[in-house]
């Protein structure tokens, strides 16, 4: 069964944020916010601010 929610969008470090080969500011609306602040959590360095 596929996770649905928040948590489901954040199962790996942001790409974005290993392209960038740095921290990045992470940007969400509605259940990409969730998802945003998910992936803060799971690894605080790559993400400089979940919005």
């Amino acid at each position: 069964m596929e996770q649905s929610g928040p948590s489901g969008y954040s199962t790996e470090p942001p790409t974005p944020t290993r392209d960038l080969g740095g921290p990045a500011v992470i940007i969400g609306h509605s259940r990409s916010g969730g998802a945003a602040t998910i992936a803060a959590a799971q690894d605080p360095g790559s993400v400089i601010a979940p919005f």
